[in-house]
């Protein structure tokens, strides 16, 4: 296998998890692209774009992506997509009134869902 058979075949890995990535977000979390606009601090065209397979976010966009799945999955345990939603969307009290989604690329938001999940506070 070449080099260029090998650089086609990670980004045709990438694709798939990313489309991946947004496709559970939006189907199982209930978020929508102006939700993972926000928690990515992309447009939401680069999101469109992202989920249709067009092209691929930079690394700060992925890396804030993996970070909302990570936050969603933890979510997931305890709360309907419903209740995911409300969540990351309403001040929360752990995070000094902020919303959560806004939160994602600082990491704190992870942690508010580990606590929330964590005590059992729903």
């Amino acid at each position: 296998m070449t080099e260029l058979d090998n650089n086609l075949a990670r980004d045709l890995a990438l694709t798939e998890t990313v489309q991946g990535f947004i496709n559970l977000l939006r189907t199982r979390a209930g978020l929508t692209r102006v939700d993972i606009a926000i928690a990515t601090r992309a447009s939401t065209s680069a999101v469109r774009n992202w989920e249709v397979g067009y092209n691929q976010p930079r690394t700060e966009y992925g890396h804030r992506l993996i970070m909302l799945v990570e936050v969603v999955s933890v979510l997931s345990e305890t709360l309907t997509p419903r209740g995911i939603h409300q969540w990351l969307n309403l001040p929360n009290r752990e995070l000094n009134g902020m919303q959560p989604i806004k939160m994602i690329p600082s990491g704190r938001a992870l942690e508010a869902a580990q606590f929330l999940v964590g005590d059992g506070i729903v």
